[in-house]
């Protein structure tokens, strides 16, 4: 199986430079060295994080997760998927783990501000033939496994 790869699409920074130059000039205003340091052990670690692209990578052994940090799920521990509504009324890809604990993917999602994901369907159906694959239950376990939209 190919792996599949799913990244959250990057917006441009309408601001251009100017956080940045502004967020220097701030800096610049404190009163001695040691302030700017602390300032900077703090923004810099914080701007690596927010930078940190958000993707889900499906593969024949699992899952894995990357948003803050790396996870990866083996098959044999996802009990569920489901297409679940989020608050503003899309739907995104939660999992359901072997312990009860649930995690939502961080792609795909059905809509990225504007901008709705006319592939979300696919997507979800490939994510759910991975699984299905991957972990190969009896065919009439398959469908009570496999619960779309709940």
């Amino acid at each position: 199986m190919e792996d599949l790869v799913y990244r959250r699409p990057r917006t441009l920074n309408q601001f251009g430079t100017f956080p940045l130059a502004a967020g220097g000039a701030l800096v610049m205003q404190l009163p001695t060295a040691l302030y700017q340091l602390a300032a900077g052990v703090f923004a810099v670690p914080l701007a690596i994080l927010a930078a940190r692209e958000r993707c889900t990578t499906v593969t024949a052994a699992g899952i894995t997760v990357r948003t803050v940090r790396s996870r990866f799920i083996p098959w044999n521990q996802i009990d569920a998927i489901t297409a679940t509504p989020t608050a503003d009324g899309d739907r995104a890809v939660d999992i359901r783990l072997a312990d009860g604990s649930r995690l939502r993917l961080p792609e795909p999602v059905e809509r990225h501000g504007r901008t709705r994901d006319p592939e979300f369907d696919e997507k979800y159906s490939a994510i759910i033939a991975a699984w299905l694959r991957s972990s190969a239950p009896a065919p009439a376990d398959a469908g009570a496994r496999f619960r779309p939209g709940g």
